[in-house]
């Protein structure tokens, strides 16, 4: 009283004081908020493990990118010995007199187109073998071994009841391919459970348009007359929900 005279001890109204409030948020704030935090968790599990998996994918994608030139440079291997033992053959006739030279000249060159193709290879190995170590964190050159055969395609597990089961009787899967892929996919997981986590968001900020109520508790000193002792219960309305609390909610 009197600001800025100190009148403490001297007017009955003046006091140095302390108080303690605490927020007590509208039934269901709380457990809202909890649930919101709990789905943001479970989005950042979900969404690791779709990472795990989508890499796993890579890897066996970039492994079985190896199989095509392996095999292709098996059968050009053959092709060359067989092409080789032509083209001598060919040459030892044109020695002889008995083929022309063109024809030994075509033998040459068709050895020579394999082992340009056989090049082609080694290149695009090269570059599958580069991209799939650094999938791996190894060297870059670190040599990988020859991919003789490819792990028999299965389709994915699908979680919920098949919806045709006679698909198989055609070589279709039960519930078909695209279910099954769109049921395992780690991406559609991720994506749900955004949905679910924006759905937990969605009912915070329906109950932040509600009042918070509070309580207080506070000391006064008087100096040489008796303290004051103050207890306070109050609402904090939400007098501007139009541009914040409802907007947020929309």
């Amino acid at each position: 009283v009197g600001f800025p005279d100190l009148t403490v001890g001297e007017m009955e109204m003046s006091m140095l004081g302390v108080e303690l409030r605490q927020g007590l948020p509208w039934p269901g704030k709380r457990g809202a908020r909890r649930a919101a935090a709990a789905a943001e968790a479970t989005t950042a599990e979900t969404a690791l493990a779709a990472r795990q998996r989508e890499l796993a994918a890579e890897v066996r994608e970039l492994a079985a990118r190896l199989y095509a030139p392996d095999r292709e440079r098996a059968a050009l291997t053959q092709a060359r010995e067989l092409l080789a033992m032509l083209a001598a053959t060919v040459t030892a006739r044109y020695a002889a007199g008995l083929a022309d030279q063109a024809a030994a000249l075509r033998q040459e060159l068709a050895v020579a187109r394999v082992d340009e193709r056989a090049v082609g290879l080694d290149a695009e190995r090269a570059a599958v073998t580069a991209a799939l170590n650094g999938l791996r964190c190894r060297p870059g050159g670190e040599p990988i071994g020859e991919v003789r055969e490819l792990p028999a395609a299965a389709p994915p597990p699908l979680a919920a009841p098949p919806a045709a089961a006679g698909a198989a009787a055609f070589g279709e899967p039960p519930g078909g391919w695209e279910e099954r892929a769109a049921e395992a996919s780690p991406a559609v997981a991720l994506a749900r459970q955004r949905v679910a986590a924006a759905e937990r968001q969605a009912a915070v900020a329906r109950l932040d348009e509600r009042p918070d109520l509070f309580a207080g508790a506070g000391y006064g000193h008087r100096g040489g007359l008796e303290p004051v002792v103050t207890l306070r219960v109050g609402v904090e309305l939400p007098l501007w929900r139009g541009g914040k609390q409802a907007a947020s909610r929309r």
